[in-house]
């Protein structure tokens, strides 16, 4: 999973290419240990969806972004599932297990 920077998803937002960056975000703070826990599924979760794009945002150095992006609270996985990511995301707030997120991010749950 690799790092995305604030700048990079403000500038995908505005012109609406988020899709060709990323298929889903993954929101953390560096302070949050449920976030690394989380984080640990997510990479097993990557390794098993090697066409997913899963990137990693610190929300931490892009606050702004937390309102922008309407993130309630981290860990939080945004799912883009159209042309229009700011309508038609998914917010994944709970992180059950390896088997819950593979098959949100893989998209078995819809939209």
């Amino acid at each position: 999973m690799n790092e995305v920077s604030g700048e990079q998803v403000k500038a995908a937002l505005r012109e609406g290419t988020v899709l060709p960056l990323m298929d889903a975000l993954y929101v953390y703070s560096p302070f949050c240990g449920t976030c690394r826990l989380a984080e640990r599924l997510l990479e097993v979760v990557n390794e098993s969806l090697p066409d997913c794009r899963l990137m990693k945002l610190n929300i931490m150095l892009h606050p702004d972004l937390a309102a922008m992006l309407r993130i309630k609270s981290v860990p939080c996985v945004i799912k883009w599932h159209s042309s229009h990511p700011e309508k038609q995301s998914k917010y994944i707030y709970a992180m059950h297990s390896v088997t819950h997120l593979y098959e949100e991010l893989r998209g078995r749950f819809g939209q």
